[in-house]
């Protein structure tokens, strides 16, 4: 394990599992999109991700506000990523305090 500015890496058997930052945005889009939300229950029963009218254009980004971009430049999240910098699987989260937490 070696940490590269405040990230941590950590590789084993053909894995590397590290912090995400901003510059991983695109793919962690992509694999949440095309990977994640069409089996997650929740997301796939609400549909927020369908659909291309102007409506669905907006709920997209908000989600995509609200759940990635935040998570990723919050620090708290990590990918595992293959050889071949492939995403093998994501953990979003997001530290919250007393302070930041919505009133």
């Amino acid at each position: 394990m070696k940490k590269i500015g405040i990230l941590l890496v950590f590789t084993m058997e053909g894995i590397t599992i590290r912090g995400l930052n901003i510059d991983d945005f695109a793919v962690v889009r992509e694999y949440k999109l095309d990977d994640f939300i069409p089996d997650e229950p929740v997301m796939g029963s609400m549909e927020l991700m369908e659909g291309d009218g102007f409506f669905d254009k907006i709920i997209h980004k908000e989600v995509e506000k609200a759940m990635l971009l935040r998570s990723i430049e919050g620090g708290a999240s990590f990918a595992a990523f293959d050889d071949k910098g492939q995403i093998a699987g994501v953990r979003l989260g997001q530290i919250f305090t007393p302070e930041t937490l919505p009133p």
